[in-house]
């Protein structure tokens, strides 16, 4: 008896450690699978977020690619010139806050002149976190944008330069000056759905000046850089911003239907547990019956034999 008894004991064991195991294999493919979902969620989120800032950007950019032909077919061009040929590319499709134009690397043309008095008549060599840009754009002949940057209006704005060179009596191209526009930074960022309440994830841009992974984070948390995240990149016309997101609140907050899931799977153990457990139990029952009656069959005085699987006297 005790023998069956440490039996039955095993063999629950065996069958518990088994179904245990089994469980918690089943569970980290639970996890994976839920994890897989978050990922495949949080990139689709985020690549449409990519797509409307890359949108808005080169929407933004492309306005003042053709803005050099204004001086390049006349030079001296007065404001009011300017004014009337830059006003109809403030609308609903850009986020310029202003555009200006610098002969000589001094801002001479504004628009719109109202709340940006402050720019005009400013050298960029006088503005250090500014002149590099500018003089890049000089050597390269071809746009750079810069920032997020503080304004000397105030407030932050991207910036996009392109240099603008003209025919001199001689007919050599020499430098004219630089056209700038300021992009509206905040409203840019609405525009992209960066600001949206609603966002299920958290997002981090770097790469200010377009130095990518190099660059300084500009929007949303460093941290979201330091831990596990999914990212893509935003190619722009000299250099990139890599982009990071991860659900909001992180990656341990898991869809719901996982705990039920869970909770699904410890029933079934525990069910499967219960059955095994009591087939067994009537499994040694049943043995031990059988040699209850052996027993007594060995040990009775009336002499018995077994023949062809019967019993006889």
């Amino acid at each position: 008896m005790p023998n069956i008894k440490l039996k039955y004991f095993s063999l629950t064991v065996l069958i518990w450690g088994i179904l245990l195991f089994s469980a918690l294999y089943v569970d980290k493919i639970i996890s994976a699978r839920h994890l897989a979902t978050n990922q495949d969620s949080v990139q689709q989120e985020l690549n449409k977020i990519e797509h409307d800032l890359t949108f808005n950007l080169y929407n933004n950019i492309q306005v003042i690619k053709g803005l050099p032909a204004l001086f390049s077919v006349n030079p001296l061009l007065t404001q009011e010139q300017f004014a009337l040929a830059v006003q109809p590319l403030f609308d609903q499709h850009t986020q310029l806050r202003n555009i200006a134009a610098s002969p000589n690397l001094v801002i001479k043309y504004m628009y719109p002149i109202k709340g940006n008095e402050a720019a005009i008549g400013v050298d960029y060599h006088n503005l250090p976190q500014q002149i590099d840009s500018v003089l890049k754009a000089k050597e390269t002949g071809k746009l750079q944008l810069s920032g997020p940057i503080e304004l000397v209006q105030g407030g932050q704005g991207l910036i996009t330069r392109m240099p603008v060179f003209v025919k001199a009596a001689t007919g050599e191209e020499v430098f004219w000056g630089i056209i700038a526009a300021v992009i509206d930074v905040d409203l840019f960022y609405q525009r992209s759905g960066l600001l949206e309440t609603a966002l299920p994830i958290d997002i981090a841009i770097r790469g200010k000046d377009g130095l990518g992974n190099a660059g300084e984070v500009f929007f949303g948390s460093p941290e979201i850089f330091e831990k596990k995240h999914v990212e893509s990149i935003i190619t722009l016309p000299n250099g990139s911003w890599k982009i990071a997101a991860r659900p909001k609140g992180g990656w341990e907050t898991m869809e719901k239907n996982i705990w039920q899931e869970r909770l699904y799977l410890v029933g079934i153990t525990f069910l499967l547990f219960l059955l095994v457990s009591k087939l067994i139990q009537n499994s040694m029952k049943i043995s031990a019956a059988n040699d209850k009656f052996r027993d007594l069959i060995k040990n009775t005085p009336i002499p018995y034999r077994l023949h062809n699987n019967q019993e006889q006297i």
